[in-house]
């Protein structure tokens, strides 16, 4: 997920699911690697086994620029289809 502005942090309360997904424990992180873009986080979400609900990610209005103003959602949801 990158983020227009630098972002006070991310976790897991500020990442909705839905199709039975869930986030993998200890998974978000800054992504510092060379190449990647500013302000991006990186995280896991995993399907229940035998799924074929499509996964819907959002980012909630929970993240905060460095000033403290709660960042536009409108839009940080992406839909993923699944077949596990």
């Amino acid at each position: 997920m990158t983020f227009s502005e630098a972002v006070q942090g991310l976790s897991g309360t500020d990442i909705a699911l839905s199709g039975g997904a869930t986030l993998v424990a200890d998974s978000i992180a800054l992504d510092t690697s060379e190449g990647a873009a500013p302000n991006t986080y990186t995280f896991k979400v995993e399907a229940p086994d035998d799924s074929t609900d499509d996964l819907v990610v959002s980012i909630k209005d929970t993240v905060k620029d460095q000033s403290g103003n709660a960042l536009s959602t409108s839009n940080a949801t992406v839909t993923l289809a699944v077949d596990t």
